[in-house]
Protein backbone atom coordinates (compact mmCIF):
# COMPACT_ATOMS: atom_id res chain seq x y z
CA UNK A 1 0.00 0.00 0.00
CA UNK A 2 1.26 3.52 -0.54
CA UNK A 3 -0.30 7.14 -0.28
CA UNK A 4 -0.84 9.42 -3.02
CA UNK A 5 -2.65 12.87 -3.08
CA UNK A 6 -3.44 12.52 -7.07
CA UNK A 7 -4.31 8.86 -7.70
CA UNK A 8 -1.30 9.29 -10.32
CA UNK A 9 1.12 8.99 -8.19
CA UNK A 10 2.00 7.08 -5.15
CA UNK A 11 4.61 7.12 -2.83
CA UNK A 12 6.03 3.61 -3.34
CA UNK A 13 9.52 4.74 -1.12
CA UNK A 14 7.31 4.40 2.02
CA UNK A 15 5.22 1.57 0.90
CA UNK A 16 3.64 -1.09 3.34
CA UNK A 17 3.43 -4.70 2.15
CA UNK A 18 0.66 -6.54 4.24
CA UNK A 19 0.20 -9.53 2.19
CA UNK A 20 2.59 -10.94 -0.71
CA UNK A 21 1.05 -13.87 -2.83
CA UNK A 22 4.71 -14.94 -3.78
CA UNK A 23 4.41 -17.79 -5.93
CA UNK A 24 0.65 -18.37 -4.96
CA UNK A 25 -0.04 -15.43 -7.08
CA UNK A 26 -1.62 -17.74 -9.86
CA UNK A 27 -3.35 -21.07 -8.53
CA UNK A 28 -3.07 -23.82 -11.32
CA UNK A 29 -3.76 -23.85 -15.18
CA UNK A 30 -7.49 -22.82 -15.66
CA UNK A 31 -9.59 -23.79 -18.93
CA UNK A 32 -8.83 -20.95 -20.93
CA UNK A 33 -12.67 -21.14 -21.93
CA UNK A 34 -14.23 -20.37 -18.99
CA UNK A 35 -14.06 -16.95 -17.83
CA UNK A 36 -15.29 -17.75 -13.76
CA UNK A 37 -12.60 -20.39 -14.06
CA UNK A 38 -9.45 -18.36 -15.57
CA UNK A 39 -10.20 -15.60 -12.82
CA UNK A 40 -10.34 -18.14 -9.84
CA UNK A 41 -6.53 -18.49 -10.57
CA UNK A 42 -5.91 -15.23 -8.87
CA UNK A 43 -4.58 -15.70 -5.09
CA UNK A 44 -5.05 -12.18 -3.94
CA UNK A 45 -8.23 -9.71 -4.84
CA UNK A 46 -11.10 -6.83 -4.37
CA UNK A 47 -8.92 -4.65 -1.62
CA UNK A 48 -11.04 -1.79 -0.23
CA UNK A 49 -10.26 0.52 2.46
CA UNK A 50 -11.87 3.59 4.65
CA UNK A 51 -10.43 6.38 6.47
CA UNK A 52 -10.97 5.86 10.53
CA UNK A 53 -9.44 9.47 11.01
CA UNK A 54 -6.87 11.17 9.83
CA UNK A 55 -3.96 9.07 10.11
CA UNK A 56 -5.51 5.59 10.21
CA UNK A 57 -6.59 3.31 7.46
CA UNK A 58 -8.27 0.21 7.51
CA UNK A 59 -8.25 -2.06 4.21
CA UNK A 60 -9.71 -5.58 3.49
CA UNK A 61 -9.35 -8.19 1.08
CA UNK A 62 -9.19 -11.58 0.21
CA UNK A 63 -6.39 -13.92 -0.44
CA UNK A 64 -5.00 -17.52 -0.70
CA UNK A 65 -2.31 -19.07 1.66
CA UNK A 66 -1.73 -22.75 1.49
CA UNK A 67 -4.62 -23.43 -0.70
CA UNK A 68 -6.96 -21.95 1.35
CA UNK A 69 -9.19 -18.74 0.58
CA UNK A 70 -10.00 -16.30 3.33
CA UNK A 71 -10.34 -12.74 4.16
CA UNK A 72 -8.13 -10.22 5.86
CA UNK A 73 -8.18 -7.14 7.54
CA UNK A 74 -5.08 -4.45 8.04
CA UNK A 75 -5.31 -1.58 9.91
CA UNK A 76 -2.53 1.34 9.24
CA UNK A 77 -1.14 4.66 10.70
CA UNK A 78 -0.33 6.74 8.03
Amino acid sequence: MAISEDLATFDTDNEVVAFDAGAEATLGNPDGENFLAEHMQNAFGKPVGVALSDDEIMTSFWCTVAGVTHTRWVRLAV
